[in-house]
């Protein structure tokens, strides 16, 4: 019924170790990358709290995964590694957050799905 994975094996790109923050070429897209990142995070947390049913679960997880991915390979190799720690720190928050809300969802559907 639910997929077994945990995360997106594209996630961790996002929440590499930074690199030391210093005005380079990519810094720009690193920028843009966090905030894109930060965006599609939130929203997914939003959507996922509100998930009805296993289908609808299912399917906002395997889009968060799909979206994660592209973002990713919208932005030249190793951009992640530009951002700043706070930045990276927010991200981290962020994806704790979209696993709690996926998890508590998860649950939630299950124990509906349980009532007499």
């Amino acid at each position: 019924m639910f997929p077994k994975h945990t995360l997106p094996l594209t996630l961790p790109l996002l929440l590499c170790a930074c690199a030391e923050q210093q005005q380079d070429s990519l810094q720009p897209e690193a920028r843009e990358l966090f905030r894109e990142s930060a965006a599609h995070i939130r929203a997914y947390t939003d959507s996922m709290s509100r998930a009805k049913d296993s289908v609808s679960w299912a399917t906002l997880d395997r889009r968060f995964e799909e979206r994660i991915t592209r973002l990713n390979f919208k932005y030249p190799p190793d951009t992640d590694l530009h951002l700043s720690q706070g930045e990276n720190d927010t991200l981290y928050i962020l994806t704790l957050r979209y696993i709690k809300a996926r998890s508590d969802a998860r649950e939630r559907i299950l124990n509906q799905q349980n009532i007499p």
